[in-house]
């Protein structure tokens, strides 16, 4: 009887120590949560302040705004030319995949990553003049 007394003192012990040790964790995650919370809305409110003042100050426009690819002239030729150049190699259609990859053999020089370089070709695949699209992602020349 003493002996069993003695355990259930012991149990009782641990079960505090646990449900003490629990609710320290619980409060550390949640202050955590808490101070990730405060930092979001602290961005929040500052775009909100952005919004209200107009936005970020910009200086005057000047002149006529390029379009897009109106870029510095290559020696190798634009990037349309070298799709057109990869093209005619082939000898029939290409995935954009395998047309980003060909580019640089026909002399297209670019410091462009491989993502962005699928991506310029996609943009420039768009014109219908030159290149036909024949399915998901595979292009030809046109006539």
């Amino acid at each position: 009887m003493i002996r069993d007394l003695f355990k259930r003192l012991k149990l009782d012990a641990v079960q505090t120590v646990l449900v003490d040790e629990g609710r320290r964790v619980r409060q550390e995650v949640l202050t955590r949560l808490r101070d990730t919370l405060r930092g979001e809305v602290d961005r929040i409110d500052t775009r909100i302040a952005l919004l209200s003042e107009g936005g970020p100050k910009r200086g005057p426009k000047r002149g006529r705004r390029k379009s897009a690819g109106s870029g510095r002239k290559r020696k190798g030729g634009t990037l349309k030319d070298a799709i057109v150049k990869t093209l005619q190699k082939a000898k029939g259609a290409l995935h954009v995949n395998d047309i980003a990859d060909r580019i640089k053999q026909v002399g297209y020089k670019t410091i462009a990553e491989p993502r962005n370089l699928i991506v310029q070709a996609y943009r420039a695949l768009a014109d219908r003049s030159l290149f036909k699209k024949l399915g998901r992602g595979n292009y030809s020349l046109k006539g």
